[in-house]
C-alpha cells in the first residue's frame, strides 16, 4: 500500500476482507517470523554472532527485530499483496463502503487531507487525498463510498462520495 500511495495509486482492501483475513494473516506473520528468525540464526551472521563471547546490544536489537519485521511483512503480504493482485489481475469498477472514524486527520507527507476510517488496521487507517468540500461534511460514523478499479477485497480508489442514510 505505501508503494502504491507513492506512486499515486492509492490502494484499500475492504473492511470485509480484512475482518475475513484474520486469522489467516496472524498465522502467516507468525510462520514469517518463525521462518526469518530460523533463516537468520543459520545465517553467517548468526554463526559469527554466536562465536563471539557476549553480544553486543545491537545484536540483540537485530535479535529481536528480524522476526518481528519478518512477521510485519508476512501479515502484509496477506492484507494487501493479496487482494491488491487480485485488483490489478481480475478488477473492475466497484463501490466498497467504510465508515468514517475521523474527518479531520493528520496529514502526512505521503498523505495529504486525510480521513481516518474506522476498524481498519494502521496501515490501512487512511483515506488520502479527499478534497476539502467533503471533509466539512463528513462526521465520525457517516459512510463513504470508494469508487474505483478493484474487487470485493479491495480497491484503488479514485472517486470518493458519501453514502446517503436509508
Amino acid at each position: 500500500p505505501i508503494f502504491g500511495l507513492m506512486l499515486g495509486y492509492p490502494f484499500l482492501p475492504s473492511q470485509a476482507y480484512m475482518a475475513a483475513a484474520k486469522v489467516f494473516s496472524w498465522s502467516f506473520a507468525l510462520l514469517a517470523g518463525v521462518a526469518t528468525f530460523h533463516l537468520f540464526s543459520r545465517s553467517a551472521w548468526g554463526e559469527h554472532r554466536r562465536a563471539v563471547a557476549g553480544q553486543p546490544p545491537l545484536a540483540r536489537w537485530v535479535k529481536i527485530g528480524t522476526p518481528l519485521m519478518g512477521a510485519m511483512f508476512g501479515s502484509v503480504a496477506v492484507t494487501s499483496a493479496i487482494p491488491m493482485l487480485a485488483a490489478i489481475a481480475l478488477g473492475e469498477e466497484v463501490d466498497l463502503q467504510y465508515v468514517v472514524e475521523d474527518p479531520s486527520a493528520s496529514s502526512h507527507r505521503g498523505c495529504r487531507h486525510a480521513v481516518e476510517l474506522e476498524s481498519m488496521p494502521f496501515a490501512f487507517r487512511n483515506v488520502c487525498g479527499v478534497p476539502e468540500e467533503l471533509r466539512e461534511q463528513l462526521k465520525p460514523g457517516i459512510k463513504i463510498a470508494l469508487t474505483g478499479r478493484g474487487t470485493s477485497a479491495g480497491l484503488f480508489y479514485e472517486r470518493i462520495k458519501i453514502v446517503p442514510e436509508t
